[in-house]
């Protein structure tokens, strides 16, 4: 890894072949922000949080079964779960976040808890769809992690990972001053090559799609917001927006040969 840049005092560090990006300092230097009532309350909006929530489950049904069993890795204040149900699937949520959790059990969530995927585990093959949304980027080891939410799926099961777009083109641009860094919370930076990559090799699932997130929790009106959100779907296509997706696919057979 090579020394890339610094930012707002933390260093950030690149590999030169799959152009993975690290801050040096671990994520136990700032770990602290998940656990205040200031964490939660950035995903108020819910009505777009719902949108949002409903645009991935929405990709993620074209390659899981009728009544799929999911785990929402990062679930926070459990609307994933409670959009998932809606569609007749079962739904577990991991959180380190206590008062986001304590927010979602009061509306009525079921099966969420308070830990750090490290903490918990489920039986191998126990889950038709995995997804995290915006979570990897927080973790020091984010491929420990893909290994073992890959244990989870079943075989032809579909793992949801979306993260900040550091091939994007305001990360280009910007550089180490780019909005989106968030140096002091995001540890790992990853262009659409190296989430493909890194979702493949450690995960061991085949990628069936690979896109930008801008669109999720839009609803256009009017010709000034359609010609917005037309731009937003060009440069999610060209992967060049700030966020990235990739959908992977358990092959047949990968537990036996595991």
């Amino acid at each position: 890894m090579g020394f890339l840049f610094e930012s707002a005092g933390f260093h950030f560090y690149r590999c030169p072949s799959c152009t993975y990006v690290k801050r040096g300092e671990p994520a136990s230097a700032t770990i602290h922000k998940y656990h205040d009532e200031s964490y939660a309350a950035q995903y108020g909006d819910e009505a777009e949080q719902r949108l949002k929530k409903r645009g991935v489950l929405g990709l993620c049904a074209r390659f899981a079964p009728r009544r799929a069993r999911l785990l929402d890795v990062g679930c926070s204040l459990g609307y994933m779960l409670e959009e998932a149900e809606t569609m007749g699937w079962e739904a577990y949520g991991v959180e380190l976040s206590e008062d986001a959790v304590a927010k979602a059990r009061a509306r009525g969530v079921k099966n969420i808890e308070v830990k750090d995927i490290v903490d918990v585990d489920f039986p191998g093959g126990f889950f038709d769809v995995i997804v995290m949304t915006h979570v990897l980027e927080h973790l020091d080891d984010p491929f420990g992690y893909l290994r073992k939410m890959a244990r989870w799926l079943k075989e032809g099961g579909i793992l949801y990972i979306s993260v900040p777009n550091f091939s994007s083109h305001s990360a280009k641009r910007d550089g180490k001053d780019w909005t989106t860094l968030v140096p002091e919370e995001h540890i790992s930076q990853f262009t659409a090559r190296a989430l493909k990559a890194a979702v493949e090799k450690y995960s061991g699932c085949a990628v069936r799609e690979v896109s930008g997130d801008h669109r999720f929790g839009e609803e256009p009106r009017g010709m000034m917001a359609t010609i917005r959100y037309f731009l937003g779907y060009l440069k999610d296509r060209l992967l060049i927006g700030r966020g990235l997706y990739v959908i992977a696919q358990k092959p047949k057979g990968a537990s036996r040969r595991a």
